[in-house]
């Protein structure tokens, strides 16, 4: 990957954190990393496309989360 493209990866993953106020763990990111390498592989895009594809799949990652703890919580309430 190109010093370009590592520097798009490295303002998508601080702006959606920024955006979010959510600081990624490094296994998280490790994650969402190989996740978008393998989406990126199987649209056949080149290198131009992984950062664009990486900050989306932050989001998605972020949105999946949100999500699970809402689920989480009603059923907790829902047991209690």
């Amino acid at each position: 990957m190109s010093d370009e493209t590592l520097m798009e990866c490295a303002r998508a993953v601080s702006s959606v954190a920024k955006e979010n106020g959510y600081a990624f763990s490094n296994e998280e990111l490790e994650g969402v990393l190989k996740y978008t390498e393998q989406k990126c592989e199987r649209a056949g895009k080149g290198e131009w496309y992984f950062p664009l594809l990486l900050e989306t799949e932050l989001k998605d990652y972020l949105f999946r989360m949100a999500v699970n703890a809402e689920y989480q919580a009603r059923e907790a309430r829902a047991v209690g």
